[in-house]
This record gives structure tokens, C-alpha cells and sequence, in this order.
């Protein structure tokens, strides 16, 4: 099996721990986990749709992707800034309708975010499936601002050499515009239930 080193982050060494017991092995392939259905219409996805369009054009022609998954970690929008990124993330199991789980894909910024719930940034031999390792990945949960719940998370994932620290804050960013557009559509439909009572 593939070690960490002796300097690699305790939230990783963690992650690691925690895979390893659920009986994962690094040669394993995501492509293995079940696909699902998505819904389309979910309260995420509506709330999510304007801030992923507008990251996608920020992102057009550059080597990043944008993924989102839903509550029960599945991949629910993909975004590519090209498709050499796109072909490279489907052939190592990233597809709509996939749950990216610890128990079955590892370390990654999207299963260690939900496992955490909080920001992570997983780059290249940090990931423990061999072949995530050439990739970086920065992954932020959505919560929804009234429950406190995680709603999702989204991510921002690249080759291991188009890494950079910006990639955090911009995450980070748009993750809470999407908070925020839950909380005005729970506005919304209190304010609709409120009139309804009063017809």
C-alpha cells in the first residue's frame, strides 16, 4: 500500500486511516461506484444553476472543472473549462449520478469534505485511489443557512501542475452565494405558505 510521509497534514493522515479500515485499496476504481439518478429540480440544484453558469464562463478555456454534489454526496453538475480536463476526469470514475463516498473513492475533496464538514484542498499524492493522484481539488460544503444542514458540496479540480492558492477563495466564494440563494428560496416559500393561510 501507498504511505504518506512523515509531513503530510493530520486531516489527510486521518482520511487515510479512515478508508483504509473500510477496506478500500489504492488500486481500486471510483468507475465501481453505483451511478444514481439526479434530480434536475432539487432545492441545490436551483439555488446552485446561476452561480455554477457564471463560474463556467470565468472558467472557459482553462484547465479546471466544477463539480457539485448533493447531500448524499452524488455528483449532480459538471462543469469542464476544457475537454482534455473532461476526458481525463471521466476516465477516473467522475460522472453524473456517481457518490463520491470515503468508503468509495477515497481521500478527495469532495468525500473528505462531506466525512469533515468543512473546506478541504486534497492535491496529488494525498488522494489515496492512484488514480485521483494527478489531480488537486479544493471542495467547500454548501450549508443551508436556516437548517444548518449540508445541502452539498462543490468543488474546483485541475491537473496537479495548474494548482494555485486561488483556488480556495474562489470556492469558498461561490459555495456561499449558493448558501444564499437557499436562504432567499426559503424566504420565498415561507412567504408563499404565509399567503396561502391567509386566502
Amino acid at each position: 500500500m501507498t504511505e504518506l510521509d512523515n509531513s503530510s497534514r493530520p486531516l489527510i493522515v486521518q482520511s487515510w486511516q479512515r478508508v483504509a479500515m473500510s477496506g478500500l485499496f489504492p488500486g481500486a476504481s471510483v468507475d465501481d461506484a453505483a451511478i444514481e439518478e439526479v434530480d434536475r429540480r432539487s432545492r441545490l440544484m436551483v439555488a446552485a444553476a446561476p452561480v455554477l453558469d457564471e463560474m463556467a464562463v470565468e472558467l472557459e478555456g482553462t484547465g479546471f472543472a466544477v463539480i457539485l454534489a448533493d447531500r448524499h454526496a452524488r455528483l449532480v453538475d459538471l462543469r469542464y473549462g476544457d475537454r482534455h480536463l473532461q476526458s481525463k476526469l471521466e476516465k477516473v470514475g467522475a460522472a453524473e449520478g456517481r457518490r463520491f463516498l470515503e468508503e468509495t473513492t477515497g481521500t478527495n475533496s469532495i468525500a473528505t469534505a462531506f466525512e469533515l464538514r468543512r473546506g478541504v484542498a486534497v492535491r496529488g499524492e494525498e488522494h489515496y485511489i492512484e488514480a485521483l493522484k494527478k489531480l488537486s481539488c479544493y471542495g467547500q460544503p454548501i450549508a443551508n443557512p436556516v437548517t444548518r444542514r449540508i445541502e452539498g458540496v462543490l468543488d474546483i479540480t485541475c491537473l496537479s501542475e495548474d494548482d494555485s492558492p486561488l483556488l480556495a477563495p474562489f470556492v469558498i466564494r461561490a459555495a456561499r452565494q449558493i448558501g444564499e440563494r437557499l436562504l432567499e428560496e426559503s424566504r420565498q416559500a415561507e412567504q408563499r405558505i404565509f399567503r396561502s393561510f391567509q386566502d
